[in-house]
C-alpha cells in the first residue's frame, strides 16, 4: 500500500488565502479549508504557525522519504529534500 492510499489528511499543496486581521486560513486541495491559524495580537507568530502548516505536507513526504531511502542507503538526495522542507517550514 502506497503512503497516498493511507493518508487520511488533506492532500496539499497547502496555501494560504487570506489574513483578516483576526486569522490566517490554509487551504489544501479543492480549496478545502485545512487550518485557521488565529492571529490573537501577535503577526509573527502566526505567520511562523502558517508557515509550519503550509510545509507540512512536504515535511511528511521528506521523512517518508528518508525512512524508506534508509534501508536502500544513499540518503544524500532525501536529506536535501528534507532540508528544503525544513527551510520552508521556518518561514
Amino acid at each position: 500500500m502506497s503512503n497516498e492510499q493511507k493518508t487520511k489528511h488533506t492532500p496539499g499543496p497547502y496555501s494560504a488565502i487570506g489574513d483578516d486581521g483576526i486569522d490566517i486560513t490554509i487551504i489544501g486541495e479543492g480549496d478545502e479549508v485545512v487550518a485557521e491559524i488565529p492571529i490573537l495580537g501577535d503577526q509573527e507568530r502566526a505567520d511562523a504557525n502558517a508557515a509550519l502548516f503550509i510545509a507540512a505536507p512536504e515535511l511528511l513526504a521528506a521523512g517518508l522519504a528518508v525512512i524508506s531511502t534508509w534501508e536502500h542507503g544513499d540518503l544524500a538526495g532525501v536529506v536535501r529534500q528534507l532540508n528544503a522542507a525544513t527551510t520552508k517550514a521556518e518561514g
